[in-house]
């Protein structure tokens, strides 16, 4: 399986350079080794300063677009209030990138399956960002267009959606069973919404206002969203 994603990432890079000037292409070239990086820090908003010590959002904007483009990355903005309409609030030039595939971005990581047992506590980061991703995957394979909310004071939810019928929801993301979390509680109180939503390694269950679906259930969100589309109209 490693040799078949090596193979699709060598294909990526391959057309990077046919399509792209060749200037471009050292560009996006470089942002797209950046995501990974970006993504195995504390702080997953994308920072230019990422791909090179002196990149400017002027210098590599272009190559975020041409990924985007391309469809190999997801951008997800940040909203400066997490209320309906959504859009209305997104916070220009602060985002988060994520790739198409979790598969691929372990190949990029090259990681082994050791590295995501839970008493395995140096990459606890590194599941988290997996994690992250392959919900974001969920939801974007689904019809889905997420935002992120955080605030000054470092509180963080990974992605906020609306529902038909329902409204603003949060959507935490964990990796493990551990499922303490001071920024669902933060958004709870800032903008009480009808419920929160955890996707962790924890089975289904609605408790204290929390609905919980497991990982491998993940694109159960979007799903559910259709549903209710049809209902309501």
């Amino acid at each position: 399986m490693r040799n078949i994603q090596t193979s699709i990432l060598d294909g990526y890079l391959a057309d990077m350079t046919k399509y792209a000037a060749p200037i471009d292409g050292a560009k996006i070239h470089a942002t797209w080794h950046a995501v990974p990086q970006q993504l195995a820090k504390e702080n997953h908003k994308f920072q230019y300063q990422t791909i090179e010590k002196s990149a400017r959002k002027n210098r590599y904007a272009s190559a975020i677009a041409w990924l985007e483009d391309a469809g190999i990355v997801t951008a997800c903005p940040r909203v400066t209030d997490a209320i309906h309409p959504l859009p209305a609030f997104r916070e220009e030039g602060a985002f988060k990138l994520y790739l198409l595939d979790v598969g691929l971005l372990g190949a990029l990581q090259d990681t082994d399956p050791a590295d995501f047992l839970p008493q395995k506590g140096k990459t606890a980061r590194l599941r988290g960002a997996m994690a992250e991703n392959y919900v974001m995957q969920q939801l974007v394979a689904g019809g889905m267009s997420p935002f992120f909310w955080g605030t000054s004071s470092k509180a963080e939810v990974e992605f906020v959606v609306e529902l038909p019928g329902v409204g603003v929801v949060p959507i935490e993301v964990k990796s493990g069973k551990n499922v303490t979390s001071r920024s669902l509680a933060a958004f709870r109180e800032k903008y009480q919404c009808a419920y929160l939503m955890r996707v962790s390694a924890k089975n289904f269950g609605f408790e204290n206002g929390i609905r919980s679906v497991p990982l491998y259930a993940a694109f159960c969100i979007p799903e559910a969203n259709k549903r209710r589309t049809i209902v309501a109209n």
